[in-house]
C-alpha cells in the first residue's frame, strides 16, 4: 500500500488507497476489511530505511494475523515485531482510528482523531515533501467539491499513480471503502 487517505464525510468515513508494488505481487492484498473494521499496511515506518534481509516473515503476515488479536493493545503486546521489515498500520476498529508504526527498532502507537483528514504514504516510495503535496491536493479537492467520492477517486486513479522507480513498481489497484 502506498497512499491512503482517511476522509470524514456526512455519512461516516471514506478510505481511499493506492497499492503500488511489482506486478508479480498483484495477488497479494495490503488491506483487510471485516464489517465496519478496516486495516491497511504501508511499507516502511516513519522514514525510508535500508532493507536488511532476511526477515522472519513478509509484512503481509501482519495483515493475515491482525484479527487473531482481541484489539490493538493485544496486538501491540503480543505480536512479534522483531525480525520484521518496518511498516505502518492504519487501523479502524471499534469506532477508533489508530496507527501502529514498527520502525525496525521500536513500536509507536497513536490514537487519531477520526473527524479530520489524514493521509499516509509509503516512506519507502515517497519523500515527506511528496506526502505533504498529496495531502494538499486532497484538501484542495475537498474545498472545491460537494461530493467526495468522485473527485478523490479521480485523484487516486490519475494523479497519484506511481510513475515507476526502475524496480518495476507500478500502481496495481485503487480502493475506496465506505465506513460508518
Amino acid at each position: 500500500m502506498c497512499i491512503v487517505a482517511w476522509i470524514p464525510t456526512a455519512d461516516g468515513f471514506t478510505v481511499f488507497s493506492n497499492r503500488d508494488d511489482r506486478p508479480a505481487k498483484a495477488h497479494l492484498s495490503n488491506h483487510r476489511h471485516q464489517g465496519n473494521n478496516f486495516i491497511v499496511l504501508l511499507n516502511g515506518g516513519l522514514e525510508n530505511h535500508i532493507p536488511k534481509p532476511p526477515y522472519r516473515a513478509s509484512r503481509v503476515e501482519v495483515l493475515n494475523t491482525f484479527f487473531e488479536f482481541k484489539d490493538v493493545e493485544d496486538f501491540k503486546e503480543h505480536f512479534v515485531f522483531e525480525g520484521m521489515e518496518p511498516f505502518t498500520l492504519v487501523i479502524y476498529l471499534a469506532q477508533k482510528l489508530q496507527q501502529v508504526v514498527w520502525t525496525g527498532s521500536e513500536v509507536l502507537y497513536h490514537s487519531l482523531d477520526k473527524t479530520i483528514l489524514h493521509l499516509w504514504a509509503s516512506s519507502t516510495l515517497y519523500t515527506p515533501e511528496q506526502q505533504l503535496h498529496f495531502k494538499h491536493q486532497v484538501e484542495q479537492v475537498l474545498e472545491e467539491e460537494n461530493s467526495v467520492v468522485q473527485p478523490i477517486e479521480s485523484l487516486f486513479q490519475h494523479q497519484f499513480q506511481f510513475p515507476g522507480n526502475g524496480y518495476g513498481t507500478v500502481t496495481l489497484s485503487t480502493t475506496c471503502v465506505q465506513l460508518d
